[in-house]
């Protein structure tokens, strides 16, 4: 009688069906422990955005608050002449502290400014020649920006209608009409971000006059060499109010109002503009250790 074949079965036959199962359960940790690295690291990531955006939220209520408060004091003075007001109108910085964060507020006379609407050619490259530009990139960019704001497609000498923004491949062109804010400077072809940053605090689009008032100017206005314009003729009635908060874990905010001084019953101001500058560029004042709170320093 023949024996029996018994099937062939290899020795490591139960280590190979373990390794089959044992890759897919690998996997499946590895994907399961990937996923919760991933949602870990949202979520810290979430945590994070909320508590910037807390802060950043806190440091706005915070210069908003700064600011009513000096819109306050100043209309006050402006209207009655019986209060001080201890931020001077020339842009000096005034340092203080509000809550237990570090505040620079700046009081800007509208007519002590350069207003990029009126200014005439002379006034506009003298200011770019002060920012650092040569005097034939100074008397360029001077026309540019009386091409950008005028109504006709005249050129200037060395200046910039639609033409010259098509040639040099720019996709927009001078937008023929005033200027509705300061940052609309960079659209005027041949200005930089460095030169912009220099003369921004420099000029506005809210003074009455086409001169500057030289007795309500600022050092570095008056360092530019302008024509002789002083005297309280000129009626200065705008002002813009800049208030930076520096908050926690170098969140900082910056808020600027312009308003008008109104001789209306119903109202002794009105707000022209309330907008939140990019704190990057802004240069506010030094830190004091021992500041004033806001309200005692504007009392």
């Amino acid at each position: 009688m023949r024996p029996r074949c018994r099937p062939f079965f290899p020795a490591n036959r139960q280590v190979d069906e373990g390794g089959f199962i044992l890759i897919p359960v690998l996997l499946t940790i590895a994907l399961l422990s990937l996923v919760a690295l991933t949602i870990s690291i949202a979520a810290r990531e979430d945590v994070r955005v909320s508590a910037l955006n807390s802060r950043r939220a806190e440091a706005q209520a915070l210069a908003d608050g700064v600011a009513n408060l000096t819109i306050r004091h100043l209309v006050m003075r402006a209207t009655t002449g019986g209060e001080v007001f201890k931020v001077t109108t020339d842009g000096t910085p005034l340092p203080c502290r509000v809550a237990d964060r570090f505040a620079t507020i700046e009081v800007f006379d509208a007519s002590g400014l350069i207003d990029l609407n009126s200014a005439s050619n002379e006034v506009l490259t003298r200011l770019f020649v002060g920012a650092g530009a040569d005097n034939e990139a100074a008397a360029n960019l001077a026309a540019a920006v009386s091409d950008f704001r005028d109504y006709d497609d005249i050129t200037q000498p060395g200046g910039a209608e639609a033409a010259e923004y098509r040639a040099a491949g720019a996709n927009h062109g001078p937008k023929n009409a005033p200027f509705s804010s300061v940052d609309e400077l960079d659209q005027v072809l041949g200005m930089t971000p460095a030169l912009l940053a220099r003369v921004r605090p420099l000029v506005t689009v809210h003074s009455p006059a086409s001169n500057v008032n030289l007795d309500v100017a600022s050092e570095a206005v008056k360092s530019l060499g302008l024509p002789a314009t002083t005297g309280a003729h000129i009626g200065a009635s705008t002002f813009i109010i800049r208030v930076g908060v520096d908050g926690p874990g170098a969140v900082r905010f910056v808020r600027e109002a312009v308003i008008g001084i109104t001789t209306r019953l119903d109202a002794k101001y009105i707000i022209k503009q309330w907008t939140a500058l990019d704190p990057g560029p802004i240069k506010m004042g030094i830190a004091g250790i021992e500041a004033a709170s806001c309200i005692e320093a504007l009392r």
